[in-house]
């Protein structure tokens, strides 16, 4: 199986760095991709730094926008560009602000061509998991997806009215394409290029986007939309992320990051040391009385 994580700010680098590191520990064999834009060298160094088994793809499908309601859902340009571009084989598209806290194997079979994730809330789908088994069909299918998208996000009036009735333009198309369903079991859709088998999973499995217990039978957490001033800005919790249900997430996401900055300083550090060591001549260094360390200069 391959992960696909689509990142374009440098402002959700702390949530990629959680995100790849989560995927690493829960499928150690699998492949991680990213796809970046608008990320500063600095970052994109220490990422690769940091994750060498990771394949980084600086995005070239031009979706650059400063709506980013229009933006985000254009990923789906570069989602058609690479399964055209894969081999067949399982891809798992996820958003760069989740965490994989379980292996979901179990979930990967031959049974369908579009797994997707849906809840009985006012936004019954969330494109922030998407696996599919790639084949020609599901390259066409992501194809017309993304007309739909397109066709959503260049009518202003069209797109708004897709943000208050599914949340985006791209889960809107989707559902267009879909239809309404009974999300509650898998089904067939009919297309001209073929036939797409289409299988729903609870988002309380897949992808939870809600606040609740770490020891659920969550696989993924979805840290979108209001945690983001949370992590990033240590804002307060708000109506919607109450700090009684929303306290374990936060303090495990934390603690994910913190564990992975401690450990990146210190392998920067030591690999800084060991690299220009030999260009320094201890004995003869000199320094004023009181100055500091030679051994606190080296740390800087």
């Amino acid at each position: 199986m391959e992960f696909v994580i689509s990142i374009y700010s440098d402002l959700y680098v702390p949530f990629l760095y959680v995100c790849i590191d989560s995927i690493m520990k829960n499928h150690k064999d699998a492949s991680v991709v990213i796809v970046w834009d608008d990320i500063s060298d600095k970052e994109i160094l220490l990422l690769r730094h940091h994750f060498q088994s990771v394949t980084f793809i600086k995005n070239t499908q031009n979706i650059f926008h400063s709506d980013i309601t229009v933006r985000i859902p254009l990923k789906l340009r570069f989602w058609v560009y690479y399964l055209k571009n894969t081999k067949e084989k399982t891809i798992c598209f996820l958003d760069s602000d989740t965490l994989v806290y379980k292996n979901i194997s179990n979930y990967i079979n031959a049974d369908f061509d579009f797994l997707f994730t849906w809840k009985d809330e006012k936004f019954p789908l969330n494109v922030g998991v998407v696996i599919v088994n790639n084949n020609d069909r599901i390259i066409k299918f992501f194809q017309l997806w993304l007309e739909k998208i397109e066709q959503i996000v260049e009518n202003k009036k069209i797109l708004k009215h897709a943000c208050l009735t599914h949340g985006a333009a791209d889960q809107q198309a989707l559902v267009d394409l879909m239809g309404e369903n009974d999300y509650q079991s898998g089904f067939t859709v009919k297309y001209d290029f073929g036939d797409i088998r289409f299988k729903p999973v609870s988002c309380n499995e897949l992808n939870q986007t809600n606040s609740i217990p770490i020891n659920s039978n969550a696989h993924i957490f979805h840290y979108k939309g209001g945690w983001h001033p949370i992590l990033l800005k240590e804002a307060g919790y708000s109506a919607y992320r109450l700090q009684k249900q929303s306290y374990e997430m936060h303090r495990f996401w934390e603690n994910r990051l913190t564990e992975i900055n401690d450990t990146l300083m210190h392998d920067f550090v030591i690999q800084a040391a060991d690299k220009y060591i030999t260009n320094v001549n201890w004995g003869n260094i000199d320094h004023e009385t009181r100055g500091i360390l030679n051994s606190e200069m080296l740390a800087v």
